[in-house]
């Protein structure tokens, strides 16, 4: 301020300055001057010695302040206000806010200043009134002043203060340094920010999710409501693809409200309990703990006093079963934020967070469980994964590409859909796959650059196509037949399981040629789109291609599927069972016989097992409700029986199973490596403790 330095700044934008000093009002130099505060507390103390390292001379007005601290810190005390402000050629307000310092700055106590002087407020907005400062600033009585504070906060943008040139404000952010934060916590303080549960969110924030989990301690998660597109299970998707960085050791608390949020928005109103509940008990199944809050301190609205309890009862009560335990599973989705950023670009909801919730959702439903990998962790991640699914990742970097082919050549299962591989790190097209050996696939010798799915997609986001199955079984099927109908011929692949009655699935999308490798078997086809609308049009006027929906590869052992047909993009659009049933289907087939949990009966469950010591941790989470399809949800609705099967291995030793909130404790005998469990009822969750 007092070497002018923002003049200097804001005439050298505008290309002037360099040499015309003459312009810029002469500055004052620090060494030697006068520094008067007014407040020598904490803080104007701090002040002080600074100062005096700077070679100031300091007065200080503070009836409170004993003597033998003023001269500990080399400042001169003086008896009144007034004497400081005549004296000192740079006054600063370090002074509390009450009715005794209100506007002790004012009309009579400037003028009293030195003219040329300068002022700072780092206290309080208050200390000021603010009309007279503008007035002294105007005149030229104060050559400046700095201020941190206002009155009222935050200030108004008209503030007339702001439009002088000789001042510097700022948003009350003296002390906001890092430094200064952790000092003010002490020794169990840290220094975190709020992240949340959307890749694409924290794209387009600059946030590296990544960089993040490996320089803190502690992830304080602002996920605080699920969307209709994707349900309470997100919740747990997002702790488990957190902890996977961050590290199962580690603390998730999330941001829980209480109230009505979403759309619509009411701060003050009750979230409806099963609503609020769903999305608290999906939270711990996926590692992650709770942190209700309410806005505001007075409600009229008290409903919401009461939903949080019994939950945070329960949660104290089981709180060292959720923590500190990884998860069982032989599934990794793998996910990139780069993908999001290069490939995804401006369509990274449609390009990369569809496929990934498409693939969320229809493991959910199937019940098999899963955990989220990153790209860059999938050496480090992989041990106990049979299968690694690859959602649209359309960037890859060779060094991505090569961990995967590595997965795969020591045994490991593949699944890939859309464009994954044919991008590289940038976003750039590549001219082929990079994963073209391992997919069975290529479009080597494509005429056509390959562009991001979005170009193509967007105009047949409503389009009647389907994917022919093969071989085509229907003329076995009872119905109408025709003479040019095809045999039926040939068993299909486990893939195409349940679709025995149906030659055709519906797709939704759009697809490109592609070259299919020796050895490769093509389960599905495209068909393209034809008029859903005059209903008697509805006929397909090319029933037949070459171009792959769906490709195995089974060469030299292995099971690799690439379904350049995004169906998973599909399903978390359309939600269609058919979508739902293929996703699970594939992963089954990858998978072999390697799945550690089964679990059947009715209703959405969303089933998670972790490994503690010396025990299992099962999670069981009703998502059944009335309502169930939007928000808020109105009721959880009991479901039942519910049949579970969990891998404990060949011994056959008796295991103590607790459940936690039924109550319940039994003593059971795995057979055939299994452990057989029955729930007659699952209300809104259980879980159970395997020892």
């Amino acid at each position: 301020m007092t070497k002018r330095v923002t003049l200097g700044d804001r005439d050298l934008r505008k290309g002037q300055g360099w040499s015309d000093y003459g312009a810029i009002p002469i500055g004052l130099e620090a060494h030697g001057t006068t520094l008067g505060l007014v407040g020598l507390g904490r803080i104007g103390g701090r002040v002080a010695e600074i100062a005096r390292a700077l070679g100031m001379h300091v007065l200080a007005f503070d009836p409170y302040a004993a003597p033998a601290r003023a001269e500990a810190l080399g400042v001169t005390l003086v008896g009144t206000l007034e004497e400081l402000l005549a004296s000192a050629e740079i006054v600063s307000l370090h002074c509390p806010a009450i009715p005794a310092t209100y506007q002790l700055i004012n009309a009579r106590t400037l003028a009293l200043m030195r003219r040329g002087s300068y002022l700072i407020n780092v206290a309080r907005g208050t200390v000021i009134d603010e009309a007279a400062l503008a007035d002294a600033l105007r005149s030229g009585h104060l050559a400046g002043a700095g201020l941190d504070v206002f009155d009222p906060e935050p200030a108004a943008a008209d503030n007339p203060l702001f439009s002088l040139p000789n001042t510097i404000c700022t948003p009350h952010i003296a002390s906001y340094t890092e430094a200064s934060v952790l000092s003010l916590g002490g020794d169990d303080c840290i220094w975190v920010g709020m992240n949340g549960g959307s890749i694409s969110g924290q794209a387009r924030s600059f946030r590296d999710y990544r960089a993040i989990c490996a320089r803190t301690p502690i992830i304080l998660l602002d996920h605080q409501t699920r969307s209709n597109a994707e349900g309470f299970q997100h919740n747990a998707f997002a702790g488990k693809l957190i902890h996977g960085m961050l590290g199962w050791d580690k603390l998730i608390p999330e941001s829980m409200p209480m109230y009505q949020i979403g759309t619509p928005m009411f701060r003050l109103a009750t979230k409806t309990p099963a609503e609020a509940r769903a999305w608290m008990l999906a939270g711990f199944a996926g590692g992650i703990q709770p942190w209700w809050h309410h806005v505001s301190a007075y409600h009229e609205d008290r409903r919401m006093y009461r939903t949080a309890e019994p939950i945070m009862r329960w949660h104290r009560e089981n709180e060292r079963y959720l923590v500190d335990r990884t998860p069982v599973a032989s599934v990794g989705v793998v996910w990139s934020q780069r993908s999001v950023d290069f490939y995804g670009r401006d369509a990274a909801d449609e390009l990369a967070e569809q496929p990934l919730r498409g693939w969320m959702q229809a493991l959910v439903r199937a019940r098999i469980p899963y955990r989220p990998v990153h790209v860059d962790q999938i050496a480090e991640s992989s041990d106990g994964l049979a299968v690694l699914i690859l959602p649209n990742l359309g960037a890859l970097d060779d060094a991505q590409a090569s961990a995967i082919r590595r997965f795969v050549e020591r045994g490991g299962s593949l699944i890939a859909t859309g464009q994954t591989s044919l991008f590289d790190e940038w976003g750039d097209a590549r001219p082929d796959f990079a994963l073209a050996d391992l997919l069975g696939v290529s479009r080597a010798g494509s005429a056509t650059a390959a562009r991001a799915a979005s170009e193509r997609l967007r105009g047949n986001a409503a389009a009647q196509t389907y994917l022919r199955l093969t071989p085509e079984l229907r003329a076995g099927v009872d119905g109408p037949h025709v003479a040019r109908e095809p045999l039926a011929s040939g068993a299909r692949h486990p893939v195409l399981a349940g679709f025995e009655q149906t030659d055709i699935l519906p797709y939704g999308g759009a697809l490109e040629p592609l070259r299919v490798a020796d050895g490769a078997s093509v389960l599905a086809t495209f068909v393209p789109a034809f008029p859903a609308f005059p209903p008697e049009t509805a006929w397909m006027r090319e029933p037949r291609t070459e171009l792959p929906g769906v490709v195995v590869n089974e060469t030299g052992g292995r099971r690799v599927a690439f379904v350049p047909a995004d169906i998973d993009r599909r399903y978390a659009i359309d939600n269609l069972p058919d979508h739902g049933d293929l996703l699970a289907n594939l992963v089954r087939w990858a998978a072999r016989d390697s799945i550690p949990l089964r679990v059947d009966g009715p209703g959405l469950l969303d089933v998670e097992l972790y490994r503690q010591t010396d025990r299992l941790v099962l999670h069981i989470v009703n998502l059944t409700g009335v309502g169930s399809w939007r928000a808020p949800m109105e009721e959880i609705v009991p479901v039942g029986p519910v049949s579970v099967r969990v891998r404990v291995g060949q011994r056959e030793t008796e295991r103590v199973v607790r459940w936690r909130v039924g109550g319940r404790t039994e003593r059971v005998v795995p057979r055939d490596g299994w452990l057989r469990l029955t729930l007659p009822l699952v209300r809104e969750h259980e879980l159970a403790l395997i020892e």
